[in-house]
């Protein structure tokens, strides 16, 4: 045991050795992120998949596709997700998630709520818990002066550049052996 940790460590500080002379962060890089929104809000339907067979989640789709015509028809989108949502922590408020900061939710249901215009309902969306339709209420800027937001920036998108970075770096070295998962 003492060698295994011995040896994660090593290999942790080589990695953030690696990892931290890669990294640097331009101004128009940080004015990028400034310059987008900063959280969404958002009502949304789930209607879940988790471990479901293809031909259930089929059904369910068909079912999302029909509740996604009614919205569209101008059905009220709070009461379809109070008859129709399986997400417990929104079904009793029509849906509603409010103020939501980029990076809380999965990608798929992020990248729809920060593109799918205000308003506007979105085609359905497919993410890990099942099928989502999205109704996109509002979306909010960064109100602090970038001078004032900038170290909390400045770390964010390092963080997410190291993760990248680590990522192809495994990758690449695991190409590089060969590496075979078994």
């Amino acid at each position: 045991v003492e060698q295994d940790v011995r040896s994660q460590l090593i290999i942790q500080q080589y990695m953030d050795d690696v990892l931290e002379n890669q990294i640097e962060v331009t101004e128009d890089e940080l004015q990028e992120v400034y310059e987008q929104d900063k959280s969404f809000t958002v009502r949304h339907i789930l209607f879940r998949t988790q471990g479901m067979s293809e031909d259930e989640k089929a059904e369910v789709r068909e079912k999302a596709q029909t509740v996604l015509q009614q919205a569209r028809a101008g059905q009220d989108f709070a009461e379809l997700a109070q008859q129709h949502s399986e997400d417990p922590g929104s079904k009793d408020q029509g849906g509603l998630y409010e103020n939501i900061e980029r990076g809380r939710f999965v990608p798929e249901f992020e990248e729809a709520a920060l593109n799918t215009p205000i308003g506007s309902i979105s085609d359905l969306v497919e993410t890990s818990y099942g099928y989502h339709i999205i109704k996109v209420v509002d979306r909010q800027k960064e109100t602090e002066s970038l001078d004032t937001v900038r170290d909390e920036l400045v770390e964010k998108i390092k963080q997410s550049k190291r993760r990248d970075t680590y990522n192809n770096l495994l990758e690449n070295l695991k190409e590089q052996y060969d590496y075979q998962e078994h």
